[in-house]
C-alpha cells in the first residue's frame, strides 16, 4: 500500500495532560480541513496517570456529541490496548504511563520518567505503523513539553510517508482558558471562560497545522521496526547508521557469526564468512596491497582481486590466510571443510591457478556483498561495513579495491563465542 491510496484506516494519536479537550478539538480539525478531510477510526490518547481521570467519562461524552456535531457514528467506544500489533480495530484507547513494574507513573517529574515516557510513546508509535493500511496522525498539542518531543521524535523514527505530525490551533486563544470548550458548534452554545466572560463556541475556529519533520524509518536496519527496543537504542543504532558514532564489529569464528554493534547479528555461509574475516583482519592490522585511494605497498586495510591471483606477494598471503580462516570455521561441531585446497591454491605457477583463485573469491565475494546489503538495508552502513552497491574503483586502471570503513581498533575476532553470553538466533 502506498500514500497515493483512496481510504487509510485512520488513527490519531494524542499526548494527553490535563486538557482532554485536545482530542475533540483534533478530531474537529481533522474532520474539517481541507483538502483532506477524515475521521479517525481509532485514537490513542498516551497520558500519564495524573491526568488519566480527565480522559474517562466526560471525554466519552464529549466525543459522543461531537458525533453529533459531525453527523457521523464513529465506534469511539473505549477498549484496552491491542494483544499484538498490528491491530486495526477502531475504538478509544487510553495508555498509561507505568514504571518497570507496572506501577503508575503520575506525572513526568524526573529524568527517568522522562525516559520511561520516551520509551513509552515510541512503542506506540511503533505499534500502530506495522499496520500497512494505516495512517498514524500525532498530535503535539496536549502534555508538557517533553511528551510533545518525544512524540515528534517517535515519528521520526516510525513515520511512514503516509503519517502526519500537527499541532492544533485554537482562534481565539481565548477557549483554551475555557474548561467548558471542547469544539466549535454550528448553534450558539454559551460557555463560561476562566476569567468570568461569556464565550460562545460557534465563534471559534480550529486548525490543524501540519509539522514537516524528518522521516528517518528508511534508515534503520532492517527489521528494527518490528523489534521491541528502548528509545535510547534505536537512537543509538540510527546514529550509528548515519554515521555520528562509531561502529563496532565483532566476528566469531567458530559459529560464522557476525556482529554489528547492537544494531545486527547473524551468520553467514562458511565461504562468504571466511571471506569476510580476512577482509576484517586486513582492516585491523594494516596489511599492505590496497586501500580505498588506491593500489601498491604503501596502500593498506583492503584487498583487490588480483591479490588472489599473485597471493605469494603479499604478506600474510591472503589465500593461506583464507583457508585457514575457513578450516577453523568448522573447528566446532561435525561438519569438516571440505575440498577447498582443491579449488584455491595459496602459490598458483600456472594461468589456470591464478584464474580459479579469481574466479571463486569473485563470486565468494559477489555472494558475500548481496548477503550483507540485504541484512544491512540502507546503502550508507553497507558500505561502511565493506558491501557497496557500487564497486570501488581506483586509479591508475580503475582496479576495483574492497574493504571496511572501520576504526580498527572496532573489530574484535574471535575464534570461539566467550562462556555465559547468548547468542541471537
Amino acid at each position: 500500500m502506498d500514500a497515493t491510496r483512496d481510504a487509510w484506516r485512520e488513527v490519531l494519536i494524542v499526548t494527553g495532560g490535563m486538557t482532554p479537550q485536545v482530542v475533540t478539538e483534533t478530531v474537529y480539525a481533522l474532520a474539517k480541513r481541507a483538502p483532506d478531510p477524515l475521521i479517525p477510526a481509532k485514537i490513542v490518547c498516551v497520558v500519564t496517570g495524573g491526568s488519566r481521570q480527565r480522559f474517562g467519562a466526560p471525554l466519552a461524552e464529549a466525543l459522543a456529541s461531537l458525533c453529533d456535531e459531525l453527523g457521523i457514528a464513529a465506534a469511539w467506544g473505549r477498549r484496552p490496548s491491542p494483544p499484538a500489533p498490528p491491530n486495526p480495530a477502531p475504538g478509544l484507547m487510553i495508555e498509561v504511563l507505568c514504571d518497570a513494574d507496572g506501577g503508575v507513573i503520575d506525572d513526568i517529574r524526573s529524568d527517568g520518567d522522562a525516559t520511561r515516557f520516551a520509551d513509552f510513546v515510541s512503542q506506540i508509535v511503533r505499534r500502530e505503523a506495522l499496520d500497512p493500511g494505516a495512517r498514524i496522525h500525532l498530535s503535539l498539542a496536549g502534555g508538557r513539553k517533553t511528551m510533545s518531543f518525544h512524540g515528534g521524535m517517535a515519528m521520526s523514527l516510525f513515520g511512514r510517508p503516509q503519517d502526519e505530525l500537527l499541532h492544533v490551533l485554537v482562534h481565539p486563544p481565548d477557549f483554551e482558558q475555557c474548561p467548558e470548550f471542547w469544539f466549535p458548534t454550528r448553534d450558539s452554545l454559551p460557555l463560561r471562560a476562566g476569567d468570568g466572560r461569556i464565550l460562545d463556541a460557534r465563534d471559534c475556529d480550529i486548525e490543524a497545522a501540519l509539522i514537516p519533520f524528518i522521516r528517518l524509518r528508511d534508515f534503520l536496519p532492517q527489521g528494527l521496526a518490528g523489534r521491541v527496543l528502548d528509545y535510547a537504542s534505536y537512537v543509538r543504532q540510527l546514529n550509528a547508521v548515519l554515521g555520528a558514532t562509531p561502529l563496532s564489529l565483532e566476528l566469531v569464528t567458530s559459529e560464522c557469526r557476525v556482529r554489528i554493534a547492537d544494531i545486527d547479528e547473524f551468520t553467514l555461509p562458511h565461504t562468504e564468512f571466511a571471506l569476510y574475516q580476512l577482509m576484517a583482519e586486513w582492516r585491523r592490522d594494516g596489511c599492505a596491497g590496497a586501500g580505498p585511494d588506491g593500489v601498491g605497498p604503501k596502500h593498506r586495510g583492503w584487498l583487490t582481486a588480483e591479490m588472489f591471483e599473485c597471493p605469494a606477494a603479499f604478506t600474510p598471503n591472503p589465500v593461506e590466510r583464507y583457508i585457514a580462516i575457513y578450516t577453523d570455521t568448522f573447528r566446532v561441531g561435525t561438519l569438516r571443510a571440505g575440498d577447498i585446497v582443491n579449488r584455491i591454491t595459496p602459490s598458483p605457477t600456472n594461468g589456470t591457478q591464478r584464474s580459479g583463485n579469481r574466479k571463486h573469491f569473485r563470486e565468494w565475494k559477489s555472494r558475500l556483498n548481496r548477503a550483507l546489503q540485504k541484512r544491512l538495508h540502507h546503502a550508507a552502513l553497507a558500505e561502511r561495513l565493506g558491501a557497496p552497491l557500487q564497486p570501488v574503483k581506483v586509479r591508475p586502471g580503475n582496479r576495483v579495491v574492497f574493504g571496511l570503513h572501520l576504526d580498527p581498533g572496532a573489530i574484535v575476532i574471535l575464534t570461539d563465542e566467550p562462556l555465559g553470553r547468548e547468542s541471537a538466533q
